[in-house]
Order: C-alpha cells, then structure tokens, then sequence
C-alpha cells in the first residue's frame, strides 16, 4: 500500500473534496478549486482513501475519507502519510488547532508562530461546534526519515505542552509565514541539529532532547 503521484488536478481535487465533506473535521483542511492543484505534487492512495500536496514544499490538503478507509479496512493513514510527503519535499506547513500541531511536531515540524483565529477570513467556519482555533506554521528539522522514526520510539520529540507558551504570536498571516520560512532556511544552511532548532524558536531550557 503507498500514495500514488497523480499530475491529474480533476482527479486530486475529487478526492479531497470528497474527504472534506465526509469528514468530521474537513473544514480543518482547505479546498481549492481544481486548477490551484495543477502544478502541484498530488499524492492518492488507492481510489482516494487519503492523499496530500506538496506545493514547493508546503504541504497542503491533507485529508483522509472514513468512508473509503472503512472499505478497505484502513484504520490509520498518517505514519505512512507524513513518511511519504517528507521523502518528497514536505519542508513547510500552516494548520489549525493544537491537535493538528501536535502531530505534525512527531515528525520533526516545530511550530515557528501563532496567530488567533480570524473568522472574517473564513466566514463559514463552524464556530459553535469548533471554537476559533489558533493558526499554526511548522517548519520542519531536517532529519531523515530513520532519525524521525527512531525520535519516534524514543518519544524524543519535544512536546506541545512544553512550548505552547514560547510560541511566537503574530497578528500578521503572511509575517507569520515568511519568519517561518527564514526560519527553515536557518534550519538547513546551518544544519542545525533537532535540539538546536528548537532552542532557536523557544529558548534554551527546551534543548534536553
């Protein structure tokens, strides 16, 4: 079983909005009109049971549908997910929510800044049934894939709870986004290790990893 490339934007963009609309939580993920996945690198498993993009190293429309997963039996996608978009690129991201956070951070993603949820951008958020969360953007550590999933057994990864309170807030979405991109630049032409990285975001008494 493994996600399968697809240059077809008719075809990735079916598969997420069919994902979004039988998800709970789809409105966690945004979707776009067919032709914004054009240029994109458009990830499917099997007949649309999950997918994700990567645009330039941003990974963007991460779903899973529960009805074609339950079909096939499928249980959890996201160890196989993330492994995959990282051996392609998957550098960057922005999400809602502590949740989502928490779990791209077990794949070496640190969340660079924060910022308070604004419903005017997205008038249609269900707000009564998932409050305002806040807006996340991670970038990612550069560590191999062996390194993630050795962190991983370890449980090396520095937890939310111990950094919720030094994330950088912003009220600026695209300020947010280009100090994670230095950010992640910083990351890689330094070579900085994982401990390293997160002293560089949220100060020295987090490096004990």
């Amino acid at each position: 079983m493994e996600y399968k490339l697809t240059k077809d934007c008719e075809i990735f963009h079916k598969s997420l909005s069919e994902a979004s609309k039988s998800n709970a939580h789809g409105c966690f993920v945004d979707v776009n009109l067919p032709e914004h996945y054009k240029d994109t690198n458009n990830f499917i498993l099997l007949d649309g049971v999950s997918g994700f993009a990567i645009d330039d190293g941003n990974l963007i429309a991460v779903h899973k549908n529960p009805i074609k997963a339950k079909e096939y039996g499928i249980d959890h996608v996201m160890q196989l997910l993330m492994l995959t978009a990282i051996n392609n690129g998957a550098e960057r991201l922005d999400c809602y929510g502590t949740f989502l956070t928490e779990t791209y951070m077990q794949y070496g993603f640190l969340p660079v800044g924060k910022m308070d949820f604004d419903v005017t951008i997205n008038p249609s958020w269900p707000v009564e049934k998932f409050g305002t969360p806040d807006v996340f953007a991670l970038a990612r550590v550069p560590l191999t894939i062996k390194q993630i999933t050795q962190m991983q057994q370890d449980n090396s990864f520095v937890c939310f709870a111990e950094i919720i309170d030094d994330i950088p807030k912003f009220d600026d979405y695209f300020k947010m986004l280009e100090c994670r991109d230095k950010m992640l630049q910083k990351f890689k032409q330094q070579k900085l290790r994982y401990g390293k990285c997160v002293e560089e975001i949220f100060g020295d008494e987090k490096t004990n990893r």
